[in-house]
């Protein structure tokens, strides 16, 4: 036990790292990194999800606008274009870990939950599969943001549940607000099925951009209490600083 401790305490010491990475070597780095469509897919789903957490600093936007800023998204999907085709064959142990580090696929951006009192006239339009409820002011928020109702059985009763879908990924939180205001709903909200330890974070915005990538044991149901970090700054699609730091990956078993 004693010696486990003292790999545990060394290995802390040497991860808390700080990497640099030749801009000359990127091209090398690149050409040996395939960037599918599929990994291209994932990471602008991140870059969507980091775009809606960074609305949700300001209330102002939040609660008022229900669309993307798409220069906000394709400014952090080039980043982590950068980050991915750089650090999979870097000297880091980024590009071996780096299939954890996604935000989920929650449908925080595409679904919302909502709770019905059924024996509501409005609401048996609904379980009859009618898009249209009746009430006026439900149907124009509906159409307003071009969503999509959907009714499906709930797998733990003969109860159903009721959906809230859109088209696109979007601020779901502008029409969930205004439909809580018609007071017709028991509970209406986005799904919140979302990650504990999103990835990535967003530590500093500007000309350069440094992001924050997390990579936990998954250790306890409540979150990961053991985590490895890679900080990573960005400019002009160039990395200029990587810090790799936090609890030495590979023991992972032994939690």
């Amino acid at each position: 036990m004693n010696k486990m401790l003292y790999l545990q305490l060394l290995l802390v010491i040497i991860s808390c790292t700080n990497y640099s990475v030749d801009p000359e070597e990127i091209e090398i780095y690149n050409s040996r990194v395939m960037m599918n469509d599929s990994l291209k897919a994932v990471l602008y789903s991140d870059a969507q999800n980091l775009a809606i957490e960074q609305m949700q600093k300001d209330e102002r936007i939040y609660y008022t606008n229900p669309w993307l800023d798409e220069e906000d998204v394709q400014k952090y999907y080039k980043d982590f274009i950068t980050i991915y085709t750089t650090l999979t064959n870097s000297n880091t142990n980024f590009g071996k870990y780096n299939r954890y580090m996604h935000f989920p696929d929650s449908k925080y951006l595409t679904q919302g939950l909502m709770a019905v009192d059924t024996s509501k006239t409005w609401a048996q339009s609904w379980l009859n599969g009618k898009q249209e409820s009746g009430i006026e002011s439900i149907d124009a928020i509906i159409k307003q943001f071009n969503l999509k109702v959907e009714i499906r059985q709930s797998w733990s009763s003969s109860k159903y549940d009721f959906f809230l879908l859109a088209h696109k990924p979007m601020n779901l939180n502008v029409p969930i607000q205004q439909l809580k205001k018609t007071n017709e709903f028991i509970y209406v909200d986005r799904n919140y099925a979302h990650s504990i330890i999103p990835n990535p974070k967003l530590l500093k915005d500007g000309s350069s951009r440094t992001y924050l990538f997390t990579y936990g044991w998954g250790d306890c149901f409540c979150g990961c209490i053991f985590k490895h970090y890679w900080q990573v700054t960005v400019n002009n699609k160039t990395i200029i600083d990587i810090y790799e730091y936090g609890d030495p990956i590979g023991y992972e078993q032994y939690f």
